[in-house]
């Protein structure tokens, strides 16, 4: 979990050097994205966290044999949120759009 955490916040740090590069629009486009990939690295986090003190209670417990179905739940779980929050923010784009007040000129790049 580690390596992907690393991963998660190289990544994010990789696109903000790249936010340096860009125009103006993709400027401003990206930086109405990045508050929302926030939400999903939030989300990691804390399914991370649940997952890492939840293995440990049973390795803890000595029942070593519950860390991977415990694992594979908590995969699940990350699944069907990352998911549900994907179309959330897909179909509320719109709405997102109108409360971030996003100009005439980017609204059509960011819905």
């Amino acid at each position: 979990m580690a390596l992907g955490d690393l991963l998660g916040y190289l990544t994010m740090l990789t696109l903000v050097a790249m936010v340096g590069r860009m125009g103006d629009q993709a400027l401003y486009v990206r930086s109405l994205f990045l508050p929302l990939g926030m939400v999903f690295s939030a989300i990691n986090a804390a399914l991370a966290v649940s997952a890492q003190v939840a293995c440990s209670l049973s390795k803890g417990r000595e029942k070593p044999d519950d860390v991977f179905p415990l694992t594979v739940s908590m995969t699940k779980v990350w699944v069907v949120l990352g998911a549900s929050l994907t179309v959330v923010l897909s179909l509320g784009a719109p709405g997102f759009a109108h409360l971030f007040d996003v100009s005439d000129t980017a609204r059509a790049e960011f819905v």
